[in-house]
């Protein structure tokens, strides 16, 4: 999960440094970075729980 972390705050200040000076276009740009991000956070989730998956199976 601290992957995420970081990944979330790096992007998070670059996002900040993009809005200081915005134009429409940049907007449209932010926001696919953004779902892009996303897409990454999930996959990392996913490969967490996947890896987890035999322990929780094991709990239950």
């Amino acid at each position: 999960m601290n992957i995420i972390k970081r990944t979330c705050t790096m992007v998070y200040k670059i996002w900040i440094n993009q809005v200081s000076h915005l134009q429409t276009g940049d907007i449209w740009c932010i926001f696919y970075e953004l779902m892009i991000l996303q897409i990454f956070v999930m996959q990392e989730v996913y490969l967490e729980y996947r890896e987890m998956g035999p322990t929780l199976s094991a709990i239950r």
